[in-house]
């Protein structure tokens, strides 16, 4: 398992060495989680799971306040009647550990950071459910961060061999992809000490031609922020943080 470099900081513009003296030995915590997302179909309930992992260490400078944080993991896959699959991406899921099982002060933020991630991981076998409420339009960013907002992109693809066929699914309304009776029963997050999951990329005939490129074949080095097109933001990244170590 790779480690995340550890960087000393400086503090306005100068290294003070007597306050990072311990900064970069310090262990990280880390807490491994494994997603579950469940559907009910007519045929009966299918699922699909994966297992995340967090580590997080405390700042490198004294007066710091900033966290590194390495996550890794890779999309929940379900495979549904009629050959389709849904899959709940990674992207942008990193904190969700720590924002369900988080030990929080009287403020409702975590004490210390990484003391509460240590905390987490000796809880394993607890459970929470994602309440994945639909986002207020026009919300800010910042709220939601909110654990109430807090369920991974959905999507499927209309043709698994064209990775431009990719498609938002609903949460609320899985019926419309995946025709009448399918709906999400429930998507969980577990603490567990199982390794991290690995191995979709055998699931897409085009995964290595897509490594360094959007699903509309463009760069990854830019995106087109002018279009909401789905496949101009997703890549391989978005489904697995494993495909290139």
């Amino acid at each position: 398992m790779n480690l995340v470099n550890c960087h000393c900081n400086s503090v306005g513009g100068m290294v003070i060495a007597a306050l990072s003296l311990a900064g970069c030995s310090a262990p990280p915590a880390e807490v491994h989680t494994r997603v579950t997302v469940e559907v009910q179909t007519p045929q009966g309930v299918r699922s699909g799971s994966s297992v995340w992992s967090r580590r997080i260490w405390a700042p490198t400078v004294a007066l710091a306040s900033t966290y590194s944080t390495e996550f890794r993991g890779e999309a929940v896959a379900v495979d549904l009647p009629g050959g389709r699959t849904l899959f709940a991406l990674v992207k942008d899921q990193a904190a969700v550990a720590e924002r369900h099982f988080a030990d929080l002060g009287p403020t409702g933020l975590a004490r210390d950071r990484v003391a509460n991630v240590r905390a987490i991981a000796k809880r394993v076998g607890e459970t929470r459910q994602l309440p994945c409420e639909p986002v207020p339009e026009g919300l800010s960013v910042a709220l939601r961060a909110d654990p109430r907002y807090d369920c991974p992109l959905l999507v499927t693809f209309g043709d698994i061999a064209d990775p431009k066929s990719v498609a938002r699914v609903d949460p609320a309304d899985l019926a419309t992809t995946f025709g009448p009776g399918v709906t999400l029963r429930r998507i969980s997050v577990a603490v567990t000490d199982d390794p991290v999951t690995t191995g979709i990329e055998k699931r897409f005939p085009w995964w290595e031609n897509y490594r360094d490129r959007w699903f509309d074949g463009t760069s990854t080095v830019s995106q087109d922020m002018t279009t909401d097109r789905l496949s101009a933001s997703l890549s391989a990244g978005s489904f697995s943080t494993e495909f290139n170590r």
